[in-house]
């Protein structure tokens, strides 16, 4: 019986910051046990790019989150350093986790840049 496969390519900014958060072991081995992921942990990776491409990579992972509702039973990864083949129910659900704290890191970054002295939930310090 074939199982049905479905690919997953990052753009080179996706690529670096999902390395970045590979903190563990690798993707190939722990799947998503090897990531670090947190709103924190990528508002510090989004701070430390010269280029604000955060428009491009909301627009990415919402597309690969789109696209992953038609795969298969297994999933790849095919990026540099992260290459992996996950089952896709797996894979979903680290794309899901990935997703909401990309969209929270940027939310909480945009707070911290909107009103210098406010907290990330909009409270005065």
């Amino acid at each position: 019986m074939k199982t049905s496969s479905h690919t997953v390519l990052l753009s080179p900014t996706l690529r670096r910051l999902l390395v970045e958060l590979q903190t563990w072991c690798t993707a190939d081995c722990c799947k998503d046990g090897a990531f670090s992921i947190s709103a924190a942990a990528i508002c510090r990776w989004l701070e430390g790019e010269r280029i604000d491409r955060t428009p491009q990579l909301l627009d990415e992972v919402a597309g690969i989150q789109s696209s992953l509702q038609a795969a298969g039973e297994r999933i790849t990864l095919d990026a540099r350093g992260l290459k992996s083949d996950w089952r896709g129910d797996v894979f979903r659900e680290f794309w899901d986790r990935f997703a909401g704290a990309l969209v929270s890191a940027i939310a909480e970054g945009n707070v911290a840049e909107a009103e210098p002295g406010a907290a990330a939930d909009g409270e005065p310090r």
